[in-house]
């Protein structure tokens, strides 16, 4: 078994007694919850252990048995230095472990395969500061080839969060024993600034209409990535955006087209993200209650649960949408926005995202995009459009920062700070009309 307590530093202790161990070591975390997920490691280490009759535990000398137990990692059967490739590798499967969310995960991967792909399976404790640097000079000329940002150089933030996922790998390591590590190289590297371009002038949050007023005054083409980033509709747009789709997808009549009309209308009532969308089931709807709700399954803010279930409800108004979407859908399908279920795995999802692939979050914003275009919303089709809408609608009818956290299901009240331009706009026309 394994148990904490906190030791006179503030910090909490972890102890050992099983598998023969009676020892205690500092979880080096005043926090409660860290030092829990320590914990749970530990007791699903020695469980497997004890279920396991061929767990190589007993082969080991006492000091990596104990360093096993402590941090999950196996004694390298190799004299050889740590290698960048097996060090990825063993911090990604740590992570799993941890039961870090599978996007997350994914986004570590993702930020070093960049750092695999430039040094190759180097020494780790070759990573010098001259190598850092260079890498990050080469990271400072790639140009990005797809999504929003694209023929763009990577971002000097960009650049800062790939070097600081390879210094997590050298300090995990480092901080485990293995010797030779420089950590504090990554220091000493150097990375540029932004360099400031037209859209940078753009105001945040501005209504559809204002944003092309901006964008003809500073000569930016409508056209161009990300002119419409981070733009909400006011309310006669909203009205007016909505009866567009309505008029271009409801009544066409397709399956796919009422998908998508669906897709938007639940997207603006809950700010559900695009991948939250794709998540959601048949049995996560209840149309027939006195108030209509949805079970929305979020990653983000979901801490250490596997998946986070929020409730929201529903307007009465886009009811009888669902409900024809519902009985021209597959009678055996899960899936409400995807074509299948085949990113539906048991009680879990295959969160992987694949470009024209239908189940796949991609491929219901190209739908967006294709279901715009002609209209005067085609160069903003976003689904995060609508979860700025909703947040920035809410703030100005008065709702309360924690109110508009519960409906829209944010990470952190933080987050909330984007839209105060809102609630400052509200309250200047409450005032003027004190003083007219």
């Amino acid at each position: 078994m394994a148990t904490k307590r906190k030791n006179q530093n503030g910090d909490w202790s972890i102890s050992i007694q099983s598998l023969g161990f009676n020892t205690t070591f500092s979880a080096r975390t005043t926090s409660t919850k860290h030092a829990n997920r320590i914990l749970r490691e530990i007791e699903s280490r020695i469980d497997s252990v004890k279920i396991d009759g061929a767990h190589p535990f007993h082969s080991w000398p006492k000091k990596e048995q104990v360093k096993w137990l402590k941090t999950g990692l196996e004694p390298r059967t190799d004299s050889g230095p740590l290698t960048l490739f097996s060090a990825v590798d063993d911090f990604l499967t740590h992570k799993r472990a941890t039961n870090k969310a599978p996007v997350t995960v994914q986004g570590y991967e993702l930020f070093l395969q960049a750092a695999k792909d430039f040094f190759g399976d180097i020494a780790v404790e070759d990573l010098s500061a001259r190598k850092l640097q260079d890498w990050a000079d080469n990271q400072a000329s790639t140009v990005i080839t797809n999504g929003k940002n694209r023929a763009q150089l990577l971002a000097p933030t960009t650049i800062k969060k790939k070097l600081n996922q390879l210094k997590s790998v050298v300090k995990w390591f480092h901080s485990h024993g293995v010797p030779n590590l420089r950590p504090e190289a990554f220091g000493s590297v150097s990375i540029g600034v932004k360099t400031a371009t037209s859209l940078d002038k753009l105001n945040k949050y501005d209504d559809f209409d204002n944003r092309c007023i901006q964008l003809q005054k500073l000569g930016i083409e409508f056209d161009r990535e990300g002119a419409f980033k981070n733009i909400i509709l006011d309310k006669k747009q909203f009205m007016q955006h909505i009866e567009d789709l309505k008029q271009k997808l409801f009544v066409d009549g397709s399956v796919v087209s009422i998908r998508v009309f669906c897709a938007v209308l639940v997207a603006v009532a809950t700010g559900a993200r695009r991948a939250e969308l794709c998540r959601l089931c048949r049995s996560d709807f209840d149309l027939d209650a006195d108030i209509p709700t949805l079970q929305i399954t979020k990653l983000k803010g979901r801490g250490t649960d596997p998946y986070l279930r929020q409730i929201s409800a529903l307007p009465i108004t886009h009811v009888p949408y669902l409900r024809k979407l519902f009985r021209i859908l597959p009678a055996n399908q899960k899936s409400v926005f995807c074509s299948d279920d085949s990113h539906i795995v048991g009680d879990s999802f295959d969160e992987s995202v694949e470009t024209g692939v239908p189940e796949k979050a991609n491929y219901l914003t190209n739908l967006l995009k294709k279901s715009l275009a002609t209209t005067r919303w085609e160069h903003s089709a976003s689904w995060h459009l609508y979860r700025h809408t909703l947040a920035s609608h809410l703030l100005m009818e008065g709702y309360s920062q924690n109110e508009v956290e519960n409906q829209i299901g944010w990470c952190s009240s933080e987050m909330a700070k984007r839209y105060q331009h809102s609630t400052v706009a509200h309250r200047s026309t409450i005032i003027n009309t004190i003083f007219p």
